[in-house]
């Protein structure tokens, strides 16, 4: 053998274990994505219900009302108190 030949060789035995253990890295982040789109998926199951956020929307609107409300009762009180009637953009 050649210092050709054995060159040659230990380059493609090299070049054989990089590609080998670059599939072994490659389908370790395969399963490690599998293993996180499953906890996502779990999650958005769990935690985004599509029904617990109509609720949620529901409470809020209704609070959102009530603070409306609040704020227009308190201004025509304040209306009335200082006898601003006359200005009709307040």
């Amino acid at each position: 053998m050649t210092v050709q030949e054995i060159v040659t060789y230990i380059l493609g035995t090299l070049g054989t274990l990089a590609l080998f253990f670059g599939r072994l890295y490659i389908e370790d982040l395969r399963a490690r994505l599998v293993v996180a789109e499953s906890a996502i998926n779990r999650l958005s199951e769990v935690y985004l219900r599509k029904d617990e956020f109509k609720e949620f929307k529901a409470e809020l609107w209704s609070k959102l009302d009530h603070m409306e409300s609040a704020v227009e009762s308190r201004l025509d009180t304040v209306i009335k108190a200082y006898s601003l009637r006359d200005f009709k953009e307040i």
